[in-house]
């Protein structure tokens, strides 16, 4: 645009400044037929240069016009996709990375995202009025209830679900507001592995823009250890009871609480009566089984499917 201000204000100083010399020809008052001549060919050429000087100036204009409107369209196709982007709809995410954060040691299979080690979990934002959670039961549905995956559900720091998965598919109605609101949602597996494991199906919301995963933290600890570290019996007042999954609570062992006081990432590498050199014993003789090395570099060990697959690899 201004590059062609330019040399339209070019062409007219040069039609000026030859108007200008041929009128100064006439008042002077040069008559002899050869300079006639020329100054009738000048005055021709600099008629044919002014009308050029006009076409060019109003392509020029046609030009800019175009280009205007081009950009008005341009930026008003912009302004509609913002305004589509900052409406409310329903939205139905497979819990991938690109949606969610991970919590310690997780796998995908089947769009479906697992959790066994205690700790495991998943995090995402968004801004928006609902937020529904699906999750998925594995094979220790059908055995004894104290064997089941328990989970818990947290909106903006707030345990809203602390529930054992009793059944193939449980759908969790999380969140619910009339006006959109900003919203961090948690889930974490409390229980530990070897019992039982549980996928994250799906997460619907309603809600403006996608779910996002929350940001990564500066500082990761991982954690190697046993029934202290997951958290065993935590939620039970009769220490004399047997195991249970019921009970167990990592988010209230040493280990997970660590973790959030130090405000770093973590993972939770850790099995009830499993050690380094030796698996639980009540005599103080070694025992040479129950240890954690053989799964340490495996993804978990679990006596339920589908996780307990991924041991073998």
């Amino acid at each position: 645009m201004r590059k062609e201000g330019h040399k339209k204000s070019l062409f007219i100083v040069v039609g000026i400044i030859g108007v200008t010399w041929y009128n100064r020809d006439v008042v002077l008052g040069t008559n002899t037929k050869e300079e006639k001549f020329l100054k009738g060919k000048a005055k021709y050429l600099l008629h044919v240069f002014l009308v050029c000087v006009m076409l060019l100036s109003a392509c020029g204009q046609s030009e800019s016009s175009q280009k205007e409107g081009d950009f008005n369209q341009s930026e008003q196709v912009s302004v509609e996709k913002e305004e589509e982007a900052m409406e409310l709809t329903e939205k139905k995410y497979s819990p991938r990375d690109e949606y969610i954060k991970t919590l310690g040691r997780t796998e995908y299979i089947n769009d479906t995202l697992w959790m066994a080690l205690s700790g495991t979990g998943a995090e995402f934002t968004f801004t928006g009025t609902n937020a529904t959670i699906t999750m998925q039961a594995d094979t220790a549905l059908m055995g004894d209830r104290n064997s089941q995956a328990r989970i818990a559900i947290f909106v903006n720091g707030e345990c809203v679900v602390d529930d054992m998965i009793d059944t193939m598919a449980e759908v969790y109605k999380v969140f619910e507001s009339t006006e959109p609101a900003e919203c961090t949602i948690k889930v974490v597996k409390l229980s530990e592995s070897a019992m039982s494991t549980v996928g994250l199906k799906s997460i619907e919301v309603t809600s403006i823009g996608d779910i996002k995963p929350t940001p990564q933290k500066e500082h990761f600890i991982e954690f190697v250890g046993d029934s202290i570290t997951c958290g065993y019996g935590v939620d039970d007042e009769v220490k004399e009871h047997n195991f249970s999954t019921k009970t167990e609570n990592v988010m209230k062992a040493f280990a997970y609480k660590t973790a959030m006081a130090l405000d770093a990432d973590y993972s939770m590498v850790s099995y009830s009566g499993h050690g380094i050199v030796s698996g639980y014993t009540g005599t103080g003789e070694k025992v040479a089984t129950q240890l954690v090395p053989p799964y340490y570099t495996k993804l978990v060990f679990s006596f339920n499917f589908p996780i307990s697959q991924s041991i073998i690899s």
